[in-house]
């Protein structure tokens, strides 16, 4: 839950954010602009809106961990990782959050350089879709850094062992960077086979029997290593968080303004690529399909009355990959009314959060 936010908070995210979509309106606009946010730019405003984000929900959890963790010099909650570095860095939360989050920012911002024709609008997509979820959880890092060695892999220039070996590395390392990360793993797996029009026809024609066994696979998952008496618990805070953002009326406007648009890019370049046979490299429809298999989860997991956490947590994850895969995608395209109308539903998406949290825990 948040804690109680003061205006000035309030005024300084919702500042940052709004300087940042200023400073990046001419990407969404066009395909190609010069205008925009660069490497350095964005590595350092994202970091900073990452350490100070006062409006996320586990901010103030994370806080409280780390006092706990920093008191009592144990392990609670938290991966290794995260505990030793709140034991080797100067006792300070901000610090802990820069470097953790900041690890994470440089990793994507390398991503990005290798994967775009055009940097700028892999920023730009990023603020409008990613950013609001990127400094809530810790698990970002466990994904950029699996991403990050699936970028090397697919488009590193080195030899094939070379990669191999240190996308293996990767992946391990992402591994241990959140409890779990072993599902996200297994989905980029499932995601590197070749994917045909039938599978995403079947896919959808058995999307209602899937969603009735549902509450059994999640209970399953629940009693798997990575879902800890720890886990569990937080996982409630996302059951009862979604549960009341769906019991009323304002929580349906949030999640349709979030999910509609990026279920509607995805179905888009679905058509476009496996019907319509668009030319698109191997490499970057990996990222199409990890995300639909992430939003398709995350809908399998709506509404479920023992698991409705990970529709969150899906949901969010599908953001980073889907801006992955857009930002070379959209450079190709011309901007038309469905794409514009995307986008700026995603801002209407972003602005409607900020207007929501100002209502709720500051006026």
């Amino acid at each position: 839950m948040i804690e109680t936010i003061s205006i000035y908070q309030w005024l300084f995210v919702f500042a940052f954010w709004l300087v940042l979509l200023i400073r990046s309106r001419k990407q969404i606009t066009y395909n190609y602009c010069s205008e925009g946010i660069g490497q350095w730019g964005f590595i350092i405003a994202i970091a900073i809106f990452s350490t100070f984000a006062f409006l996320t929900g586990d901010f103030s959890n994370y806080r409280e961990l780390y006092n706990l963790i920093s008191i009592q010099k144990t392990e609670i909650h938290l991966e290794p990782f995260y505990c030793w570095l709140i034991f080797e860095l100067p006792d300070n939360y901000y610090i802990w959050r820069f470097v953790v989050w900041g690890t994470a920012t440089v990793l994507l911002a390398i991503i990005y350089k290798k994967t775009s024709p055009n940097f700028k609008q892999s920023v730009a997509l990023f603020i409008i879709m990613a950013l609001s979820t990127f400094p809530n959880l810790r698990n970002n890092l466990g994904l950029i850094m699996l991403y990050f060695a699936m970028i090397y892999l697919l488009f590193s220039k080195r030899g094939i062992c070379c990669r191999v070996v240190i996308c293996i590395f990767g992946i391990i390392c992402a591994f241990y960077l959140h409890k779990s990360m072993f599902m996200y793993i297994l989905l980029v797996g499932l995601s590197l086979i070749p994917l045909n029009r039938a599978f995403f026809i079947s896919s959808l024609a058995l999307f209602p029997i899937i969603y009735k066994v549902v509450p059994i696979m999640a209970s399953l998952f629940l009693t798997n290593s990575f879902a800890s008496e720890d886990s569990i618990a937080s996982g409630q805070g996302y059951i009862d968080s979604d549960f009341n953002q769906t019991a009323n009326f304002y929580g349906l406007i949030q999640l349709s303004l979030w999910r509609i648009p990026v279920l509607l890019l995805i179905f888009y370049a679905i058509i476009n690529i496996y019907f319509k046979k668009e030319r698109v490299a191997y490499k970057y429809k990996i990222f199409l399909n990890y995300s639909y298999l992430l939003l398709y989860i995350a809908f399998l997991f709506y509404g479920q009355p023992v698991s409705a956490f990970f529709s969150s947590r899906f949901q969010d994850a599908v953001m980073v990959p889907l801006t992955i895969f857009l930002g070379y995608y959209l450079t190709e395209k011309p901007r038309s009314g469905f794409i514009k109308s995307c986008l700026y539903f995603l801002i209407l998406a972003n602005i409607y959060d900020f207007a929501y949290i100002l209502y709720k825990n500051v006026i």
